[in-house]
């Protein structure tokens, strides 16, 4: 399995709906590229001879992150479908209650959700190996002959149900004339500048002040602070959780490692200033007693 292939094509893929996703005139076309991109992806995988973890890795990691595309593409289309011409009291209503679909379809899941959150394992033979598929009447699309798992579909929905769950909090929130009184509002007058670093970084920032409760006396939640902090340095933080999710993860280096560096950062250059500042301190007095002469 070529993964350097795979994240090319992933890369091609998103790239492309980058342009045209968010025009929903192109609806069709952006489900063309999702299913150009699936149809490769299925070639190169019935060329490559793969070990059990390969395919479980596979069908756990790799087909869902493809596959979550068209599902939510499908379901967002539903949505602005379903709105039509409404007030803004009643797009807000109907947000809330696609919401709290997507809420009760977690819950529903809810075994199978908690094993996907927590990176779980015990599991993935069952799951992910083709060789234990159990074909349901209603196959989803691109359940192609040797291409399904019992979960690979699920865990695509999960990911496409959380993208859903963010589109749907940023159009609640506009559908509100007056935002003066929260984060987001507040931040919209600041002047925008770039995050140039690595997205992960900032969702572990986003997730240090959340859990300090440093914002509206701890009463702003995590989608708030991701959306200030993504307008205000211009950049598309995700699915913030699933981003946190990697976070939790992480054996090789702390779970904190950019909070780690920037303190260790911060307190290298206290430690600096504070060795110097006898010698500018002596500089300065010794001027000033040239000047007195």
């Amino acid at each position: 399995m070529d993964r350097k292939y795979i994240d090319t094509l992933y890369v091609s893929m998103e790239g492309q709906l980058a342009e045209i996703s968010a025009i929903p005139e192109k609806f069709s076309d952006a489900l063309g590229i999702v299913t150009s991109a699936m149809h490769l992806l299925h070639g190169h995988f019935l060329a490559c001879s793969l070990s059990k973890e390969d395919e479980i890795e596979f069908f756990k990691h790799i087909k869902p992150r493809f596959y979550q595309w068209y599902i939510y593409l499908v379901e967002r289309q539903q949505v602005l479908s379903g709105i039509g011409i409404s007030t803004e009291h009643m797009a807000r209503d109907y947000y809330l209650q696609e919401l709290t679909f997507i809420k009760r379809f977690f819950e529903q899941q809810g075994f199978v959700y908690q094993y996907y959150l927590s990176g779980e394992c015990s599991k993935d033979d069952e799951y992910f190996l083709r060789a234990n598929f159990k074909p349901a009447l209603d196959l989803p699309v691109f359940s192609l002959a040797g291409f399904s798992t019992n979960q690979d579909y699920l865990f695509a929905k999960f990911l496409a149900y959380e993208r859903l769950q963010e589109f749907l909090i940023v159009r609640l929130r506009a559908s509100y004339t007056n935002e003066a009184g929260t984060l987001y509002g507040q931040l919209r007058s600041a002047q925008r500048r770039t995050w140039t670093d690595e997205k992960i970084k900032l969702v572990e920032l986003a997730y240090g002040i959340y859990f300090m409760g440093s914002v509206d006396f701890g009463k702003a939640e995590i989608s708030d602070i991701v959306a200030g902090l993504e307008y205000c340095f211009n950049i598309d933080i995700g699915v913030a959780y699933r981003r946190f999710v990697e976070i939790s993860r992480r054996k090789s280096e702390s779970h904190t490692a950019y909070l780690d560096a920037m303190r260790a950062e911060i307190h290298r250059r206290i430690t600096e200033k504070d060795r110097y500042k006898p010698l500018v301190v002596k500089e300065r007095s010794d001027q000033s007693t040239d000047k007195n002469r």
